[in-house]
């Protein structure tokens, strides 16, 4: 029988770091390894290390800002985009600042469209909601709260 191409696990990576901790460029690999497999928490930590090993990292400093992001948590990724988005990798720079852009100009428009559907403005919360989406259409809780504002509104099209 063929056998199927095969990744190193996640342990071979462990023994190898054991022995020189200090190979970002494995730990890094790991990170990316651990979220193939969907396990988000411990791909952070390894690139948190990485990141606190290699500032200069610009791969490792942008998945951490992009992680950080999709965990609502843009205190920690804004200073890790900025400084991708000031850095030699043209569309590494070009992804920060997308996201830069797009966590900035979103942001009020989803606060006040959460506050209108938590008051009952439908209409408010709708014409918000409907922004943030336009300029984030990658965040799931504008467009869960859109949709439960077009249901409230029976509009089911």
């Amino acid at each position: 029988g063929r056998l199927p191409d095969r990744h190193p696990y996640a342990n071979e990576y462990r023994r190898a770091l054991e022995l020189d901790p200090t190979q970002t460029a494995l730990r890094r690999d790991l990170a990316f390894l651990w979220l193939a497999r969907g396990r988000k928490d411990e791909a952070i930590q390894e690139l948190e290390t990485v990141v606190g090993h290699d500032p200069e990292d610009l791969l490792a400093s942008a998945q951490l800002g992009f992680l950080y992001l999709e965990r609502k948590q843009p205190a920690r990724a804004k200073p890790l985009l900025e400084k991708v988005a000031a850095g030699s990798d043209a569309e590494l720079a070009r992804r920060a600042r997308q996201a830069l852009r797009r966590e900035s100009s979103a942001l009020p428009h989803k606060n006040l469209g959460e506050k209108s559907l938590a008051l009952s403005y439908l209409n408010d919360a709708l014409r918000e909601l409907r922004l943030a989406y336009e300029i984030d259409p990658e965040d799931h809780a504008v467009a869960y709260n859109l949709g439960v504002v077009y249901n409230l509104l029976k509009d089911d099209r």
